[in-house]
């Protein structure tokens, strides 16, 4: 994830997101480790892991996405307090 999404945007429920893509992240790079390896997977985790690519890819690209339209979170939190902005 950008750095830039590190100092900017704070609320709880982004640092909530980037953690979890950290998470996400750190299986990606045992998977590809491992694939490397010539590990075999199972359909099932193989397909999975695609899945985990897709959803980790397109979650930054929203985060970033948040952090371009709000730099300074708004001063209500979660969902409620984003919505209020536009309001």
């Amino acid at each position: 994830m950008a750095e830039i999404a590190v100092t900017v945007a704070s609320t709880p429920e982004v640092e909530d997101i980037k953690r979890d893509l950290s998470y996400f992240q750190a299986f990606l790079k045992d998977a590809d480790a491992k694939s490397e390896k010539g590990d075999t997977f199972s359909h099932g985790l193989e397909t999975w892991v695609q899945e985990l690519t897709e959803t980790t890819y397109s979650t930054e690209d929203l985060v970033d996405e948040y952090i371009l339209h709000f730099p300074n979170p708004p001063h209500q939190s979660g969902v409620i307090g984003s919505l209020s902005f536009f309001l």
